[in-house]
């Protein structure tokens, strides 16, 4: 799964509109702030976008239908405007409709200096380097840097505002709260942020902590490892007469490059040797009425593992979910989960010949998985009731597993591992983390992102079609060990991730968690 928050539909919607805007923007304001902390904290009126005054031109050109209306930012009275009209960084703001989209967007127009950031207020001493502000998720939206974010907050202290730096002033590294603190103080010596900051920062100054995490790798080294994996990518498309300079790159895919290229896709993990060959050496077993594209060509260059297959016509089903009217929605999921059958009558024993003996994200051995969540208890990052009760839980899941029949899941099953297709198919792709397991895992997965994107008209059309698994003995059961075992994976990623792991409050699995040991998750939903 990605990251959660930008999930969320306004912010798939704001990615959607701003595809085709070649220039810089930003996600700002509440939104921003749950993007750092990787968790929706509060209800949110709009999304704030941030854009440069000085792309006013290109912005008007850009959004035509619908033309953003002028915002007064007093009033909130608004009206239309002209390309060629006076406005000021700060003071102007525009609206997108709400008629046209589902949740209103109000683009910002901020100040800028060559590659600086300049912040509208007093007399443009206080910026900020746009690569230093900057953060993106890992399907590149952008957003604004958390000190940036509380910065624009500061002068007003209204009680979101004071909740949002509750919420994150104990994430912020040693340079942005610093930073923030100098730019606070120029203006607002007595602000009350300020004492925080300041003692957080003497605290983290004279406490014994463990060692830093790892500093991510420099702009030039980042920008090295895609240069050299794009130099192999040119080398596998160099056998069918083509390069990545007539190829699109997939930029929200997570472990493997992936780029498109006319009739064919080529895959490379980038770290390199992963499941790509377990995924070949599958595919010739897959029954064809699941639609998988057919591999071309494999091989490992340079320690990375790399596949090509034919290019599927269509889009990714998660990026065309925002657009799909509800009957539609509901049509491709359930021709995603009548494959998704199919594959589960793959033959388990060429399955496991070809190596698909266990997935990444659901721990599907009773002693190991106990193991991993005891370790979490005793390193206090879930409480000793909690604890106990998810122990309990996935007792009875494992027990309930034994109930139905083992067959080959996808275990990664979801809009973004399917392309739908001109007619209305929903293919299933991506099995490299396929397993043989319990038969209904893959609802775990499906259910899950539909939670996630708000859609329970479509949960609840995917539970009739697949009434024959969740009307089975212990169905409820396990469902319900499947999403632990899956948020305890999501737990092991974020710390591996996170730099900061003090702040526990943060942290969406261990919500999750609690959500499950407290039968207040999802699950009651579907049952």
């Amino acid at each position: 799964m990605q990251n959660l928050v930008e999930d969320s539909t306004p912010l798939v919607i704001v990615r959607d509109l701003f595809r085709s805007y070649a220039r810089p923007y930003w996600v700002a304001g509440g939104w921003a702030v749950d993007l750092f902390a990787q968790r929706v904290r509060r209800p949110h009126s709009d999304v704030d976008v941030a854009v440069l005054y000085r792309d006013r031109d290109y912005l008007a050109e850009t959004f035509r239908d619908p033309r953003p209306v002028l915002v007064h930012p007093e009033t909130g009275q608004r009206r239309e405007w002209t390309p060629d009209e006076q406005l000021k960084p700060g003071s102007h703001g525009f609206v997108i409709p709400d008629d046209s989209h589902p949740c209103p967007i109000t683009i910002m127009l901020t100040a800028s200096d060559g590659d600086d950031w300049v912040y509208h207020r007093g007399t443009g001493k206080v910026r900020r380097p746009h690569a230093l502000m900057t953060l993106t998720t890992e399907r590149g939206l952008p957003f604004v840097g958390p000190e940036v974010a509380l910065l624009y907050k500061s002068p007003t202290l209204r009680p979101k505002d004071m909740q949002d730096f509750a919420d994150i002033h104990e994430m912020l590294d040693d340079e942005r709260r610093e930073w923030l603190i100098d730019t606070i103080a120029s203006r607002f010596p007595d602000h009350p942020w300020l004492s925080t900051l300041r003692r957080e920062g003497e605290g983290r100054r004279t406490a014994t902590t463990p060692p830093p995490a790892p500093s991510p790798p420099s702009a030039e080294t980042a920008e090295q490892a895609r240069d050299a994996m794009r130099t192999r990518v040119d080398q596998i498309l160099a056998r069918f007469a083509t390069s990545t300079d007539r190829a699109t790159r997939i930029p929200f895919a997570q472990s493997n490059e992936v780029w498109l290229a006319e009739g064919i896709v080529v895959r490379m993990g980038r770290l390199g040797r992963n499941s790509l060959s377990r995924e070949v050496a599958l595919a010739p077993a897959i029954p064809a009425e699941v639609g998988y594209p057919e591999v071309l060509d494999h091989g490992i260059l340079d320690g990375h593992e790399w596949m090509v297959s034919v290019r599927l016509p269509g889009q990714n089903l998660h990026e065309a979910w925002p657009h799909l009217q509800p009957t539609a929605r509901k049509e491709a999921l359930a021709d995603l989960w009548a494959r998704l059958r199919i594959l589960h009558t793959t033959d388990i024993v060429a399955a496991r010949a070809a190596g698909c003996t266990s997935t990444r994200y659901y721990d599907l051995d009773p002693a190991r998985a106990h193991t991993g969540l005891a370790a979490l208890v005793r390193r206090g990052v879930l409480d000793v009731p909690t604890g106990n009760r998810l122990a309990e839980l996935l007792s009875e899941a494992f027990e309930a597993m034994s109930l139905v029949p083992l067959a080959l899941n996808h275990t990664d099953a979801a809009p973004g591992n399917a392309v739908l297709t001109p007619t209305g198919h929903a293919i299933p792709i991506d099995l490299e983390s396929a397993c043989v397991a319990p038969a209904d895992l893959d609802l775990e997965n499906l259910f899950r992102y539909l939670h996630f994107m708000a859609d329970r008209a479509t949960a609840v059309h995917l539970a009739n079609r697949a009434a024959d698994l969740l009307n089975q003995p212990g169905a409820e059961a396990r469902l319900r060990g499947y999403a632990i075992l899956r948020d305890l994976w999501a737990l092991r990623r974020w710390f591996r991730q996170a730099r900061d792991t003090t702040d526990l409050s943060t942290c969406a699995p261990i919500h999750r968690l609690h959500s499950h040991a407290t039968g207040k998750s999802w699950l009651p939903d579907i049952f």
